[in-house]
């Protein structure tokens, strides 16, 4: 990672590069369409001042609700050395995906889900893989990436799997909604910095993630669109143990989205 998981802020969830998000190894969520998911992860790193460059990362699971098994798995080599890296990298991937996690996190989905019978995120069959090529900066209190990648994917529908939970019992969780099938083939361009606070790292700092993906039928996809996200976090310390977060968040697009590329308000 950029800084030590004790010392990094929150980072803006990414639906392009999943593979980046920090999580723990263990990996646990409950949802309608999975039920219960257990698995284990190791997550992509960065090799400051290491002679390591080569990183295997990649995760599996079960969801006994669904009865299927989800797994990504890549490598990428990292060249250069202190704070500049250079990386080329590869992954494949067969799973259950929301595009909803920016808007609440997996461990708060879940408790929802088993206690109060809500569900919040929605979810889509992702199969494919993606390619990239990266360079990475990191100073003292500040990192940043910026990378270039082309992706693949075949998407599919996925219904309810599951209606359990602690509570509520006489509820039924809303149904999974449909999205529109097929392969987006897309080259993605992306930019992330994270700056930490001086005064107190661990809790303050911003996050900034501008993405911008073109798919077209001039790549064989099954859809034509750009589309264009900024997210803009900021946590500002007021106390030892209080925060004000903040949270900005526009995006536009053109061309014909499919369902699971929609914008949509809420968290």
């Amino acid at each position: 990672y950029a800084f030590p998981i004790d010392k990094g802020i929150k980072r803006n969830y990414s639906s392009n590069f999943f593979y980046q998000n920090i999580e723990e190894n263990i990996l646990f969520r409950y949802n309608r369409v999975e039920g219960l998911f257990l698995g284990f992860q190791s997550p992509s790193k960065y090799f400051w001042n290491e002679e390591r460059k080569l990183d295997l990362f990649g995760s599996v699971g079960y969801g006994f609700g669904e009865h299927k098994w989800g797994y990504q798995v890549g490598i990428s080599q990292q060249f250069g050395y202190t704070n500049k890296l250079f990386e080329i990298g590869i992954e494949r991937h067969n799973f259950t995906e929301s595009d909803d996690k920016w808007l609440v996190g997996n461990l708060e989905n879940s408790l929802s889900a088993i206690f109060a019978k809500n569900d919040y995120q929605d979810y889509y069959g992702r199969n494919g893989y993606s390619a990239w090529i990266g360079l990475y900066f990191k100073q003292t209190l500040a990192d940043a990436q910026l990378k270039l990648a082309y992706t693949k994917d075949d998407y599919k529908s996925i219904s309810n799997n599951v209606n359990w939970s602690m509570f509520r019992s006489n509820k039924i969780f809303r149904g999974n909604p449909a999205i529109y099938p097929g392969v987006i083939r897309s080259i993605l361009l992306t930019f992330d910095l994270h700056n930490l606070s001086k005064n107190n790292p661990k809790h303050g700092g911003s996050s900034l993630s501008i993405s911008t993906e073109f798919a077209g039928k001039a790549i064989k996809g099954d859809y034509s669109f750009n589309r264009y996200i900024l997210d803009f976090r900021h946590y500002q310390p007021i106390g030892r143990y209080d925060n004000i977060n903040l949270h900005f968040r526009i995006s536009t697009s053109d061309g014909l989205l499919p369902a699971q590329r929609l914008f949509e308000l809420g968290g």
